[in-house]
């Protein structure tokens, strides 16, 4: 009964929409193609993933979440965001809906800031590790480093009374300081999951991706940081997602998390700033994937 409630609750579509696939970093393992030049979402475009997604989820009478990807999306700028919620706004719903936004943070201002707190969006920014570890990646076009930006603005996001997810893309060069990784975690009071680098687009170019074998090894060593924190008011404020949900799947038979879920293609759908549709969000603009085009046909 328990599994089935949970389920319920958290088998809504999630959109994954990329409303530019345009960046101001050159992050070595990023798996978006290079070449698309300037990309922006059109209104049309936007109003329809939104009304699409809304009655697919409300015909199920499931919670309908949006999570806001890219390229970097706060390229895009205030006024796109007021559109979001003045669309969202046209549907009455169910459950709440729910928004999400993925963003380096480089470019977060107080403008957004005050936006996304106003209304209700979760925030969630990607940091490596350490200022070293981080850096080797995760550089500006320009070939400056970002570490030094992005926990800054982590640290400002926090004093307003924000949660900031967290994701720390691992590789096969940072895997073997995971404790390192784990204690900036622990000091800085933020929980984090952990997305395996794979070997797609640039990663597969320049030997950035992980192997299973040094991602496993990596997982057991968190998984052991974590259980054997002396310090559980620390751990639970530093929450290591990977580790819950490592757990969630062998106690509850299902996971939350895409990769371990056996089925994400029945929770979660990406969307290009054109309209096309794919299964998830990283496998946008891989033609061999695409289902079609928003435009042209409904969910």
């Amino acid at each position: 009964m328990a599994n089935d409630i949970v389920k319920i609750n958290i088998s809504g579509l999630t959109a994954i929409v990329k409303p530019t696939t345009e960046c101001n970093l050159d992050c070595k393992y990023c798996y978006v193609d290079e070449h698309q030049g300037k990309t922006r979402m059109s209104e049309q475009t936007l109003k329809k993933i939104i009304s699409e997604t809304i009655e697919y989820n409300e015909e199920l009478g499931r919670q309908t979440r949006f999570l806001w990807h890219g390229g970097e999306p706060l390229l895009m700028d205030v006024d796109f965001w007021n559109s979001v919620v003045d669309f969202q706004k046209n549907y009455e719903t169910k459950y709440k809906i729910r928004n999400g936004v993925q963003t380096n943070l480089t470019l977060l201002n107080e403008k957004e800031i005050k936006f996304f707190k106003d209304h209700d969006f979760a925030v969630s920014t990607s940091l490596d590790g350490p200022r070293e570890i981080h850096n080797k990646n995760r550089i500006f076009k320009n070939g400056k480093d970002t570490y030094d930006k992005v926990i800054e603005n982590i640290r400002i996001l926090k004093s307003n009374n924000m949660q900031v997810g967290l994701v720390v893309v691992l590789n096969e060069e940072s895997a073997p300081y995971i404790e390192d990784i784990y204690n900036l975690m622990k000091s800085e009071g933020l929980s984090f999951s952990i997305n395996p680098i794979s070997p797609v687009s640039r990663a597969e170019n320049n030997d950035t991706f992980i192997k299973p074998v040094t991602f496993g090894n990596a997982m057991v060593k968190l998984l052991d940081l974590w259980l054997n924190e002396k310090d559980r008011q620390c751990a639970e404020k530093s929450r290591c997602n990977y580790a819950e949900l490592v757990f969630e799947k062998l106690i509850l038979g299902f996971s939350r998390k895409c990769a371990h879920s056996g089925n994400c293609s029945k929770s979660f759908v990406g969307f290009n700033y054109n309209g096309d549709v794919y299964p998830c969000g990283t496998l946008n603009g891989k033609e061999a994937f695409k289902y079609g085009n928003i435009n042209e046909n409904n969910l």
